[in-house]
């Protein structure tokens, strides 16, 4: 597992995956240069992660094309894993943005 975690951590500092990462980021509408743009979840202006639909751990490619990726903020990302951890429906989008939605207000 460790070798598996050390072959990951080096892809995302390939060209290849930094090709993949800005284009996902230019989808978002983020600055050139930067990680600030729109969530293509929850659609909150805010510094993004590109974010693997599919996770790795569940054979998930760490290439994948454009649309096994997207944008998302802190939140929508904290929330895809808290959601991949509890929910039964793993993988649906849309209910991770309602379980996003639903955790953030019952934070307030």
């Amino acid at each position: 597992m460790a070798g598996r975690r050390a072959r990951e951590l080096k892809a995302y500092r390939s060209k290849r995956w930094t090709a993949l990462r800005d284009k996902v980021r230019s989808r978002a509408g983020c600055i050139p240069g930067t990680s600030v743009g729109r969530c293509e979840r929850c659609g909150r202006t805010d510094t993004l992660a590109v974010h693997h639909k599919q996770a790795i751990a569940d054979g998930g490619e760490i290439y994948p094309d454009l649309t096994g990726l997207e944008a998302v903020c802190r939140d929508c990302h904290r929330d895809s894993h808290h959601a991949r951890r509890t929910s039964v429906a793993d993988g649906d989008p849309a209910l991770d943005a309602q379980i996003g939605a639903w955790n953030r207000l019952l934070a307030q």
